[in-house]
């Protein structure tokens, strides 16, 4: 369960990207909650992690990599990290606890661990509806796509999928083109890391 997290018991720092930095190194997981300002104009934004990897930034109505770019040249500002356990991942459905996510930053040239995903050899388009479910853990998973030698976006994707989000909310998720996912998911059932059901 979420705790309430004020400002008032925020940690001061002089430049938030060495935070942010911090954060992508030790791998860390969870939420980095942010404010700047005074009593009367105060900023708030927040990037969410999971084993270091941005997966989503927020800064007043932006969002996506605009939010991660703003929040980067942050100077004095407040911040909190909340730390979370990814949940793992499930073999059977359960009902969507919560709304889609925010979209991960696609490559905007700030993030280095957003290449751009490119095979050779694709597929058709999947069906928007069909739901991927893994069919091993997390880093049994990472394991394989990293003997693959498979760009790190692929990571990010295993994270994503828990035998609830449709290949739809997968795109939008990611902020990826559907081809490109649809590619990635079909090199992951290839490699029998997940299955599709349609």
């Amino acid at each position: 369960m979420e705790k309430y997290v004020s400002q008032q018991q925020g940690i001061v720092t002089n430049n938030l990207a060495n935070v942010i930095r911090k954060a992508q190194t030790e791998r860390m997981s969870g939420e980095l909650r942010v404010w700047r300002g005074n009593n009367t104009n105060t900023e708030v934004g927040s990037i969410t992690f999971i084993y270091g990897q941005i997966v989503s930034a927020r800064l007043g109505s932006y969002q996506g990599p605009q939010a991660f770019n703003m929040l980067s040249a942050w100077g004095q500002c407040l911040f909190v990290f909340i730390a979370t356990t990814p949940p793992p991942f499930q073999q059977t459905q359960n009902p969507v606890t919560g709304p889609l996510r925010t979209p991960l930053s696609p490559g905007s040239g700030t993030l280095p661990s957003q290449e751009r995903v490119s095979e050779a050899h694709s597929g058709p388009l999947l069906s928007l509806t069909a739901i991927p479910c893994a069919t091993m853990s997390v880093v049994k998973a990472i394991g394989v796509i990293e003997r693959a030698g498979l760009p790190r976006p692929y990571r990010q994707l295993i994270l994503l999928i828990d035998g609830q989000r449709s290949v739809e909310e997968l795109i939008v998720t990611l902020g990826l083109e559907p081809g490109e996912v649809s590619q990635m998911l079909q090199m992951l059932e290839r490699l029998k890391i997940i299955r599709m059901a349609r």
